[in-house]
């Protein structure tokens, strides 16, 4: 659903005009730790969701092979409280949703090219293609070439059976 940002103010009950003004970079910081962003989920519950977080997904998904360290870094906080934030807000920690993006991109580009599968192992940032062989079929639950092939096979039977 459609979200909507609330100033930090009003997330942590306080008057704007209560608030010192953010001229050094500690209270910088403190205001943009409480800057949040409102979901409505299904149930139609607000959920706070932390705008570090929002920028991490979007620095992992521009350059997957980006550290901990250097994501800390750009949000300005521990590696240990972006690991906390990060598990608490998306439900897994960095390096399992680091491999869930990379295998979702690398099964995409198994269904929609015709690429080697050594050459989409490479560009899903895996040195060897054993290993992204053994990491796509646990998350997949087949190999890459019989991923490739089941779905080949499911879309010939759908064009078929749409003629």
């Amino acid at each position: 659903m459609k979200a909507f940002l609330i100033p930090p103010a009003t997330v942590l009950g306080v008057s704007a005009v209560l608030l010192p003004p953010a001229t050094s970079a500690p209270a910088a910081q403190t205001l943009h730790a409480a800057e949040r962003e409102v979901d409505l989920t299904a149930g139609g519950e607000m959920k706070q969701q932390d705008c570090r977080i929002r920028k991490v997904i979007q620095v992992l998904k521009e350059d997957p092979s980006i550290s901990l360290p250097e994501l800390a870094h750009s949000c300005q906080i521990s590696n240990s409280r972006l690991s906390h934030l990060f598990k608490r807000e998306i439900g897994t920690n960095v390096k399992n949703y680091r491999v869930d993006h990379r295998l979702q991109g690398a099964a995409a580009l198994l269904l929609s090219t015709g690429t080697p599968i050594k050459e989409i192992a490479y560009s899903a940032g895996y040195h060897h293609s054993s290993s992204f062989v053994r990491a796509f079929k646990a998350r997949f639950g087949s190999s890459p070439a019989c991923y490739r092939r089941e779905h080949a096979r499911k879309a010939v039977v759908t064009a078929g059976a749409n003629k």
